[in-house]
């Protein structure tokens, strides 16, 4: 198989760094050649707190993946904070021609109009994905090219971040004597969802929710184009946080604790309830007792709070920007708390699921974690999206229908 190019990502989460490879040939075969992992502590909920720590980290991660014989120069680079947020705009034109056919130096027009958020003092554009075009009021229309109308409107998706925070994050990738590739910042929570949402959930209406350490990642698709995102500075850390305290134990120990026995309700218990559970206390000179019912009591009011924030995103999605969420995805680390499912479906009242990345579809096996979603993502927009890759951008092994909409409009609207 003919080789063309490697691509790299990294994942630099609030408890570790994950940096992947991925070769991609010209019969549209991607795999994913090389992966490092490294524990971090150089960040606090999405944000740096820690340069030295977070650079060591890269280091380490890169160097491992680099064992399998690949050298990372550009990388591209997920981003999770509260200091990201989305934004709805739109933008028209009036379509130039005389026959007043709509020509694609129309729609180049209409798509940079609508790249002209308002940005907030101290902010800037990551990245602007049109959802659909409207031509003289009809709307729901993907590719104007050629009709007949007189006014052509666009509307889109915009990430935008503190100035301050990207280049934190530009920052500590130079130390680690790496480049990003130019439009090579990403949201999360858009990586994600290239992971490991299938094309009819992203047509019917679909929330993602990649919940990591750190933060919660979500994103709302509607008619296959990511329409909504928002981040929430409650990942795994903050249950953890709560169990630490209510036990008097160390925040790794409950991290452990939750990972082996928690559950998100008391009422999926099965009759153990009354199941002792023994750990060192948190100065490590007595040992502390509870039972399996007094941990999914505490974890159970956390994930309430994080349900109902969720409940909270989805009625404005529905009321203020008419999208349509037809059902849950769950991704990352924290995902994998036994219960999460049933519990969502019981509070949202729509199907839920947890996810492991589907795409590729000669995915490692070691991959096939919801913990590595993101990297996984990261790799399938740098290969569809990216303008080295525009003239040869994978196409087999996973649908590729919504990729590459979007890797022509970006390529239009940058």
């Amino acid at each position: 198989m003919a080789k063309l190019e490697t691509l790299t990502a990294l994942d630099i989460g609030t408890s570790k760094v994950v940096c992947a490879i991925v070769e991609f040939s010209r019969d549209g075969e991607l795999d994913i050649v090389a992966k490092g992992v490294h524990h971090c502590s150089g960040l606090s909920r999405g944000a740096l707190i820690d340069t030295a720590a977070t650079v060591e980290s890269i280091d380490k991660a890169v160097n491992e993946a680099e064992q399998s014989g690949y050298t990372v120069g550009n990388v591209l680079v997920g981003i999770s904070s509260e200091f990201v947020s989305s934004r709805y705009n739109s933008g028209a034109v009036a379509v130039s021609g005389l026959d007043q056919e709509i020509t694609k130096e129309d729609i180049s027009r209409v798509l940079n109009a609508s790249r002209q958020v308002g940005v907030p003092s101290g902010s800037e554009i990551v990245t602007v994905v049109p959802r659909s075009f409207i031509v003289d009021g009809q709307r729901g229309i993907t590719n104007p090219e050629s009709l007949i109308g007189n006014r052509l409107e666009a509307e889109a998706y915009a990430c935008i971040a503190s100035s301050a925070y990207l280049q934190n994050i530009r920052n500590v990738v130079a130390k680690a004597g790496l480049d990003i590739y130019e439009r090579g910042i990403i949201p999360s929570a858009m990586a994600s969802s290239l992971a490991v949402l299938t094309e009819e959930e992203k047509k019917l209406g679909v929330m993602m929710v990649d919940i990591g350490l750190g933060t919660l990642d979500m994103a709302v698709y509607a008619q296959n184009e990511i329409a909504y995102s928002s981040v929430l500075g409650q990942g795994g850390w903050i249950l953890a946080s709560d169990v630490a305290k209510s036990f008097n134990i160390s925040q790794s120990k409950a991290e452990s604790l939750i990972l082996e026995e928690g559950l998100v309700s008391t009422e999926y218990l099965h009759g153990d309830g009354d199941k002792e559970l023994t750990v060192q206390s948190v100065s490590e000179d007595v040992q502390v007792t509870l039972t399996k019912r007094e941990l999914a009591e505490v974890i159970e009011a956390r994930v309430n709070e994080i349900l109902s924030w969720l409940k909270k995103q989805m009625d404005y999605a529905s009321s203020e920007m008419e999208l349509n969420i037809s059902s849950v995805v769950f991704t990352g680390g924290t995902s994998q708390l036994l219960g999460l499912a049933q519990k969502t479906r019981s509070v949202l009242g729509v199907p839920a699921r947890v996810a492991a990345p589907c795409y590729p579809a000669r995915l490692p096996q070691s991959l096939a974690s919801p913990i590595y979603s993101t990297v996984v993502g990261l790799l399938i927009y740098g290969v569809t999206c990216l303008p080295e890759q525009k003239q040869k951008k994978a196409t087999g092994g996973y649908t590729m229908g919504f990729i590459q909409r979007v890797a022509e409009w970006i390529n239009q609207v940058f």
